[in-house]
Protein backbone atom coordinates (compact mmCIF):
# COMPACT_ATOMS: atom_id res chain seq x y z
CA UNK A 1 0.00 0.00 0.00
CA UNK A 2 2.63 2.41 0.43
CA UNK A 3 4.78 1.24 -2.03
CA UNK A 4 1.56 2.36 -4.02
CA UNK A 5 1.39 5.96 -2.26
CA UNK A 6 4.70 6.68 -2.89
CA UNK A 7 4.93 5.61 -6.59
CA UNK A 8 1.45 7.70 -7.07
CA UNK A 9 3.40 10.59 -5.39
CA UNK A 10 6.30 10.03 -7.79
CA UNK A 11 3.86 10.28 -10.50
CA UNK A 12 1.70 13.45 -9.25
CA UNK A 13 5.77 15.30 -9.01
CA UNK A 14 6.71 14.09 -11.93
CA UNK A 15 3.36 15.39 -14.01
CA UNK A 16 3.65 18.59 -11.83
CA UNK A 17 6.48 19.65 -12.91
CA UNK A 18 6.07 19.08 -16.62
CA UNK A 19 2.73 21.41 -16.32
CA UNK A 20 4.86 23.95 -14.35
CA UNK A 21 8.21 23.83 -16.62
CA UNK A 22 6.86 22.93 -20.04
CA UNK A 23 5.49 26.85 -21.04
CA UNK A 24 8.05 28.79 -18.97
CA UNK A 25 10.70 26.48 -21.21
CA UNK A 26 9.11 26.52 -24.40
CA UNK A 27 8.67 30.64 -23.88
CA UNK A 28 12.09 30.77 -23.51
CA UNK A 29 13.18 29.12 -26.65
CA UNK A 30 10.71 31.04 -28.88
CA UNK A 31 12.74 34.17 -27.57
CA UNK A 32 16.02 32.47 -28.01
CA UNK A 33 14.98 31.42 -31.40
CA UNK A 34 13.79 35.15 -32.33
CA UNK A 35 16.88 36.57 -30.42
CA UNK A 36 19.39 34.07 -32.77
CA UNK A 37 17.18 35.03 -35.75
CA UNK A 38 17.60 38.49 -35.33
CA UNK A 39 21.05 38.31 -33.91
CA UNK A 40 22.32 36.50 -37.20
CA UNK A 41 21.46 39.14 -39.48
CA UNK A 42 24.84 41.34 -39.14
CA UNK A 43 26.87 38.56 -37.52
CA UNK A 44 29.14 37.40 -40.47
CA UNK A 45 30.20 40.61 -40.72
CA UNK A 46 30.80 42.05 -36.90
CA UNK A 47 31.89 38.73 -35.34
CA UNK A 48 35.20 39.01 -37.78
CA UNK A 49 35.44 42.43 -36.47
CA UNK A 50 36.08 41.24 -32.12
CA UNK A 51 38.23 38.34 -33.73
CA UNK A 52 41.08 40.72 -33.72
CA UNK A 53 40.76 41.88 -29.57
CA UNK A 54 38.65 39.01 -27.98
CA UNK A 55 39.19 35.02 -28.11
CA UNK A 56 36.96 33.13 -30.53
CA UNK A 57 33.64 32.02 -28.35
CA UNK A 58 33.99 35.98 -26.27
CA UNK A 59 34.17 36.93 -30.44
CA UNK A 60 30.92 35.29 -31.19
CA UNK A 61 28.88 36.18 -28.05
CA UNK A 62 29.81 39.69 -28.20
CA UNK A 63 29.64 39.46 -31.77
CA UNK A 64 26.07 38.38 -31.85
CA UNK A 65 25.03 40.14 -29.28
CA UNK A 66 26.11 43.48 -30.93
CA UNK A 67 24.25 42.60 -34.50
CA UNK A 68 21.29 41.68 -32.62
CA UNK A 69 20.89 45.68 -30.91
CA UNK A 70 22.24 46.52 -34.99
CA UNK A 71 19.64 44.81 -36.54
CA UNK A 72 16.75 46.38 -34.08
CA UNK A 73 18.52 49.92 -35.07
CA UNK A 74 18.70 49.00 -38.41
CA UNK A 75 14.35 47.98 -38.46
CA UNK A 76 14.04 51.58 -36.44
CA UNK A 77 15.93 53.25 -39.48
CA UNK A 78 14.04 51.52 -42.14
CA UNK A 79 10.77 52.99 -39.90
CA UNK A 80 12.26 56.40 -40.33
CA UNK A 81 12.88 55.77 -44.01
CA UNK A 82 8.89 54.94 -44.53
CA UNK A 83 7.68 57.58 -42.65
CA UNK A 84 9.24 59.91 -45.34
CA UNK A 85 7.39 60.93 -48.47
CA UNK A 86 10.69 60.26 -50.42
CA UNK A 87 11.05 56.92 -48.10
CA UNK A 88 7.16 55.82 -48.70
CA UNK A 89 7.62 56.32 -52.47
CA UNK A 90 10.58 54.07 -52.95
CA UNK A 91 9.53 51.32 -50.64
CA UNK A 92 6.22 51.39 -52.97
CA UNK A 93 8.45 51.01 -55.96
CA UNK A 94 10.10 47.68 -54.28
CA UNK A 95 6.61 46.42 -53.47
CA UNK A 96 5.49 46.56 -56.66
CA UNK A 97 8.61 44.50 -58.51
CA UNK A 98 7.95 41.73 -55.39
CA UNK A 99 4.31 41.78 -55.92
CA UNK A 100 5.26 40.93 -59.41
CA UNK A 101 7.08 37.62 -58.48
CA UNK A 102 4.58 34.68 -58.76
CA UNK A 103 5.69 32.89 -56.01
CA UNK A 104 6.72 35.82 -53.83
CA UNK A 105 3.49 37.61 -54.90
CA UNK A 106 1.50 34.98 -52.54
CA UNK A 107 4.17 35.27 -49.49
CA UNK A 108 4.57 38.52 -49.22
CA UNK A 109 0.82 39.56 -49.71
CA UNK A 110 -0.16 37.19 -46.89
CA UNK A 111 2.54 38.26 -44.43
CA UNK A 112 1.78 41.96 -45.00
CA UNK A 113 -1.56 41.64 -44.53
CA UNK A 114 -0.85 39.34 -41.18
CA UNK A 115 1.64 42.25 -39.85
CA UNK A 116 -0.36 44.91 -40.78
CA UNK A 117 -3.51 43.63 -38.80
CA UNK A 118 -1.36 42.74 -36.02
CA UNK A 119 0.18 46.28 -35.67
CA UNK A 120 -2.07 48.52 -37.23
CA UNK A 121 -5.53 47.50 -37.70
CA UNK A 122 -6.46 45.97 -34.10
CA UNK A 123 -6.04 49.63 -32.75
CA UNK A 124 -9.02 50.10 -34.33
CA UNK A 125 -11.16 47.40 -32.50
CA UNK A 126 -13.01 49.18 -29.40
CA UNK A 127 -14.21 46.50 -27.50
CA UNK A 128 -14.66 42.73 -27.80
CA UNK A 129 -18.12 41.18 -28.27
CA UNK A 130 -20.51 38.29 -28.48
CA UNK A 131 -23.08 38.38 -31.26
CA UNK A 132 -26.21 35.83 -32.15
CA UNK A 133 -24.31 34.44 -35.46
CA UNK A 134 -25.04 32.52 -38.10
CA UNK A 135 -28.22 32.01 -36.24
CA UNK A 136 -30.39 32.45 -32.96
CA UNK A 137 -28.76 30.60 -30.17
CA UNK A 138 -25.15 30.26 -31.77
CA UNK A 139 -22.49 32.97 -30.37
CA UNK A 140 -19.78 34.72 -32.64
CA UNK A 141 -16.75 36.64 -30.98
CA UNK A 142 -16.69 40.20 -33.09
CA UNK A 143 -14.74 43.56 -32.87
CA UNK A 144 -16.78 46.76 -32.42
CA UNK A 145 -14.82 49.34 -34.76
CA UNK A 146 -17.44 52.32 -34.57
CA UNK A 147 -21.03 53.28 -33.99
CA UNK A 148 -22.98 53.39 -37.43
CA UNK A 149 -23.31 56.54 -39.12
CA UNK A 150 -24.97 58.29 -41.94
CA UNK A 151 -27.33 56.51 -44.39
CA UNK A 152 -26.98 52.73 -42.27
CA UNK A 153 -28.05 54.28 -39.35
CA UNK A 154 -30.47 56.57 -40.37
CA UNK A 155 -32.62 53.41 -41.96
CA UNK A 156 -32.83 51.38 -38.99
CA UNK A 157 -34.66 51.13 -35.86
CA UNK A 158 -32.17 50.77 -33.25
CA UNK A 159 -29.04 52.61 -32.64
CA UNK A 160 -26.34 50.15 -34.86
CA UNK A 161 -22.78 49.78 -33.97
CA UNK A 162 -20.15 48.08 -36.80
CA UNK A 163 -18.95 44.41 -35.83
CA UNK A 164 -15.65 43.24 -37.46
CA UNK A 165 -16.65 39.27 -37.48
CA UNK A 166 -13.37 37.57 -38.22
CA UNK A 167 -12.46 34.36 -39.43
CA UNK A 168 -10.69 31.63 -38.09
CA UNK A 169 -7.64 30.78 -38.35
CA UNK A 170 -6.64 33.59 -40.11
CA UNK A 171 -8.30 37.13 -38.51
CA UNK A 172 -7.69 39.35 -41.57
CA UNK A 173 -10.62 38.23 -42.81
CA UNK A 174 -14.16 38.18 -41.74
CA UNK A 175 -17.46 40.00 -42.41
CA UNK A 176 -18.82 43.37 -41.52
CA UNK A 177 -21.90 43.28 -39.53
CA UNK A 178 -24.35 45.99 -38.67
CA UNK A 179 -25.79 44.78 -35.28
CA UNK A 180 -28.24 46.89 -32.69
CA UNK A 181 -26.41 47.98 -29.81
CA UNK A 182 -28.54 46.17 -27.74
CA UNK A 183 -28.01 42.50 -29.52
CA UNK A 184 -24.26 42.85 -28.69
CA UNK A 185 -22.60 41.31 -25.26
CA UNK A 186 -19.85 43.48 -24.38
CA UNK A 187 -16.81 41.04 -22.70
CA UNK A 188 -14.21 42.24 -20.76
CA UNK A 189 -11.43 40.11 -22.57
CA UNK A 190 -9.22 42.35 -24.35
CA UNK A 191 -8.60 42.51 -27.93
CA UNK A 192 -5.10 40.78 -27.79
CA UNK A 193 -6.20 37.79 -25.71
CA UNK A 194 -9.87 37.82 -28.42
CA UNK A 195 -7.35 37.60 -31.21
CA UNK A 196 -5.48 34.37 -29.43
CA UNK A 197 -8.80 32.90 -28.88
CA UNK A 198 -9.33 33.30 -32.60
CA UNK A 199 -6.28 32.14 -34.01
CA UNK A 200 -6.21 29.12 -31.73
CA UNK A 201 -9.53 27.83 -32.62
CA UNK A 202 -10.47 28.36 -29.08
CA UNK A 203 -7.60 25.98 -27.92
CA UNK A 204 -6.01 28.84 -25.99
CA UNK A 205 -8.42 31.10 -23.65
CA UNK A 206 -5.75 33.58 -22.28
CA UNK A 207 -7.69 35.08 -18.98
CA UNK A 208 -8.54 31.53 -18.11
CA UNK A 209 -5.05 30.58 -18.42
CA UNK A 210 -3.54 30.65 -14.70
CA UNK A 211 -6.93 29.26 -13.56
CA UNK A 212 -6.45 26.23 -15.95
CA UNK A 213 -3.07 25.14 -14.93
CA UNK A 214 -4.12 25.51 -11.35
CA UNK A 215 -7.26 23.16 -11.79
CA UNK A 216 -4.73 20.98 -13.34
CA UNK A 217 -2.28 20.99 -10.56
CA UNK A 218 -5.43 20.37 -8.30
CA UNK A 219 -6.65 17.40 -10.33
CA UNK A 220 -3.48 15.21 -10.43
Amino acid sequence: MEKQAAKSNIMRYLFTGIITILPLWVTLNVLWIIFKLVSGVFTPVITPIFRIFFEPEESRFFGRLLSFFVTLFAVWLVGVVATNIAGRRLLVKLESLFVKVPILKEVYTAVRKLTVYIFTKRKAFKKVVLIEYPRRGVYSLGFVTATAMGEVQAKTKEEVVNVFLPSTPNPTTGFLLFVPQQDTIELEMSVDDAIKLIITGGIITPENDRRNIDKSLEDI
